[in-house]
């Protein structure tokens, strides 16, 4: 019989593993030398960092190797994601922290924003040496695809699919989890390449472009200019960064329908017929405001549309001049969120799909028969699905978790006297892993607002029952413990 801290060794072995992963994530920003040769002393902070996590990877290795386990208890998934994600997100800040780019909350927030794919960001783009927009575009790109999933070469059949479920992905491409991992590794490389060679092939330099095709895939919307994507005023560019925010936005497998040419499978999934809908009617809705208030444009629209839709955050614009209604809209399609199974945050469209469904099935139950209609319906990728009560009540009780969390974070940060539209905007933005800012988040914010966004933007990445059953597997080991002392 395995005792607790036989089962905890376990945990440490893996989180060990992962970790190994993110020291090698932490060497990739030197890549930016081949564009700024004169930044070579700032390697030392990424390489400082990378050896510290390495270090912390070997000693977990070597103490939780021989207590491995054959099979993860309930509980042990979640713990292992929650604390990979929490350590990658200490090691990445180092290097702000130590280069003294930023304060110690500071480099906590560009780390969690990054990893979350949130977009968030209290560095001045303008003044950062660009080996560190590459590290934010980096740790971006991996967080989108997942730490997990990344790393599945490493981890066994039993594990990778416990921990891939655990992280927030409910798709399973192929029978074999590591050729799953590769088939998606190499897929986001292509379409990351075909990002940065269109967007150089329309004017953007070439370090922007690999650092805005990383950004604009992983649904993240890191910029490299103070502008967004409004520094380029291209429309060429502009409709690139939306079909990648899309194809970001896509759950994985339906990225493997595309591949193999199965077209009419991908439209039958709800999420991208829910996307285009989607996309048609709020460009149209924010058109409309424009129209009478001389704010928005249709080209606006459209990209500003599509960015919250995606949860990417990316924008031409800005909102200060925007009427309330248009924010309002735009902050209704951050909390309904991207995707399930994709790079992207938020309530996750099916869901929402889901509950539209329920309505209109708990509709036609009043006029028919028990017997003729009796589950809501789901398309999705490896085709239709049936939800009986029970998985849409989860939904339902999901969605009320998130919208009371929402509501907490706003009345937190409006509580610094922030308005509450601006408030409920920017935690939208947070939880949501959006991005897009109202002009609250920055390095002089208050602490307290930082702290707020980050754990909005750490619960909706992972989403929140992963930390519930992470803690609460935590607290059943320590009450035990207790009781035995």
């Amino acid at each position: 019989m395995w005792t607790i801290s036989d089962k905890y060794r376990s945990v440490i072995y893996y989180v060990g593993m992962l970790c190994r992963f993110v020291a090698i994530v932490l060497l990739l920003p030197l890549f930016s030398l081949f564009f700024y040769p004169s930044e070579w002393n700032q390697g030392l902070y990424f390489i400082v960092s990378a050896v510290f996590a390495y270090g912390f990877s070997i000693f977990c290795i070597s103490l939780g190797k021989s207590h491995k386990q054959k099979k993860l208890v309930s509980g042990q998934d979640a713990i292992i994601v929650v604390f990979s994600w929490i350590f990658a997100v200490i090691f990445s800040a180092m290097p702000f922290l130590i280069s003294g780019q930023l304060h110690f909350s500071g480099s906590i927030f560009e780390a969690v924003s990054g990893w979350t794919t949130t977009g968030l960001s209290v560095v001045d783009v303008t003044d950062i040496p660009a080996m560190f927009l590459l590290h934010r575009s980096v740790i971006q790109f991996f967080g989108g695809v997942g730490l997990v999933l990344v790393v599945f070469a490493i981890l066994s059949e039993t594990y990778g699919m416990r921990l891939f479920s655990a992280e927030g992905h409910n798709d399973r491409l192929m029978p074999n989890i590591s050729k799953s991992a590769r088939i998606v590794m190499m897929i986001y490389s292509a379409y990351m390449v075909a990002g940065i060679v269109l967007y150089v092939a329309f004017g953007m330099p070439l370090f922007d472009a690999i650092n805005i095709s990383m950004a604009a895939l992983s649904t993240g919307g890191f910029a490299v200019t103070s502008n967004s994507i409004a520094a380029y005023d291209s429309i060429p560019i502009e409709l690139i960064t939306v079909i990648l925010m899309i194809l970001g936005n896509t759950n994985f497998a339906g990225h493997l329908l595309l591949v193999n040419k199965r077209y009419k499978q991908i439209f039958k999934m709800d999420e991208v017929r829910f996307v285009f809908i989607a996309l048609l009617l709020l460009t149209g809705l924010l058109s409309a405001v424009g129209y009478y208030s001389q704010t928005i444009t249709v080209r606006q629209a459209f990209f500003e549309a599509a960015s919250a839709i995606t949860t990417t955050g990316f924008t031409i614009t800005v909102y200060s001049h925007w009427r309330p209604v248009a924010v309002i809209l735009l902050i209704c399609f951050m909390v309904i969120g991207g995707g399930s199974g994709s790079t992207a945050g938020g309530i996750k469209q099916f869901r929402f799909v889901v509950m539209l469904k329920s309505l209109v099935l708990s509709i036609k139950k009043r006029f028919l028969p028990k017997q003729v209609i009796k589950d809501v319906i789901l398309n999705h990728a490896e085709g239709t699905k049936a939800l009986d009560s029970h998985q849409t009540l989860d939904i339902y009780q999901f969605v009320f978790l998130y919208l009371l969390l929402l509501l907490t974070g706003s009345l937190i940060i409006s509580s610094y006297g922030y308005a509450f539209q601006d408030s409920l905007f920017e935690f939208a933005s947070a939880i949501g892993t959006v991005g897009t800012s109202v002009g609250i988040t920055s390095i002089n914010a208050p602490l307290g607002v930082l702290w707020v966004e980050i754990i909005g933007m750490m619960l909706g990445r992972l989403e929140i029952v992963v930390y519930i059953i992470a803690f609460i597997a935590i607290g059943k080991d320590a009450s035990n413990i207790f009781e035995k002392n």
